[in-house]
C-alpha cells in the first residue's frame, strides 16, 4: 500500500522509465533504436560507422537573367540566390517519420551564373532524390553515383532549366 500518488508515481518511473527511455547515443551500448552511423544519421560512438556507403556528387548551376544591367543587380542575385536551396533526401530512412533530408537544412544556391557547385556525399543504398526549391527556375543539375566495386563514376540523375514564369522575373 502506497501513502499517496507520488509513490505509485514513482515505483511506475523506476519499474518502467527504462522499457521506454530514449537510446543515449555515445554511452557505449549500441541500443535497440540506434544504427551504424552515417553522416548527421545514427550513433557512429556506440554502434560504429556503416561500412557500406555509395559516393554520391551533386551538381548544381544556376542561370538568372536580369532585367536591368545597373540598378538592383546585386538585390536582384540576392533574391535569387536566397529563395533557391536544394536537400537529398529520402523517405526509406526510417519510414515512419516520412522524409529524411541529407543536410539538416536546405543548402542554398551559393554561385553565380557559368559556375557550379558541387557536394559530395557518402549515403546507404537507398532511394535518394534532390528536394529543389527553385521559385524563380533557372537551376540545372546532375547527380553521379560512383561504382562501389569498380569506382566508376556515372550519371544517374539530371534536370535541366526551367523557363522563367513572366510574373517571377526578376527585374
Amino acid at each position: 500500500v502506497y501513502a499517496d500518488k507520488s509513490e505509485v508515481f514513482g515505483w511506475l518511473k523506476d519499474t518502467f522509465g527504462p522499457i521506454w527511455a530514449d537510446p543515449k547515443c555515445g554511452n557505449g551500448e549500441c541500443e535497440q533504436m540506434e544504427f551504424p552511423g552515417f553522416g548527421r544519421f545514427g550513433c557512429t560512438a556506440d554502434c560504429g560507422a556503416y561500412p557500406h556507403l555509395t559516393k554520391v556528387d551533386v551538381e548544381i548551376a544556376p542561370i538568372y537573367t536580369l532585367q536591368n544591367d545597373t540598378d538592383g543587380v546585386d538585390a536582384a542575385r540576392a533574391e535569387f540566390l536566397a529563395e533557391t536551396k536544394w536537400n537529398l533526401c529520402t523517405k526509406e530512412l526510417r519510414p515512419e517519420r516520412g522524409e529524411e533530408c541529407w543536410f539538416e537544412t536546405d543548402r542554398h544556391v551559393s554561385n553565380y551564373v557559368g559556375t557550379v557547385d558541387t557536394w559530395q556525399l557518402e549515403v546507404p543504398g537507398m532511394n535518394w532524390y534532390v528536394r529543389l526549391l527553385a521559385p524563380f527556375g533557372g537551376v540545372a543539375g546532375k547527380v553521379h553515383v560512383t561504382d562501389p566495386n569498380t569506382g566508376r563514376k556515372e550519371v544517374k540523375y539530371t534536370w535541366g532549366y526551367c523557363q522563367l514564369d513572366v510574373d517571377k522575373a526578376i527585374e
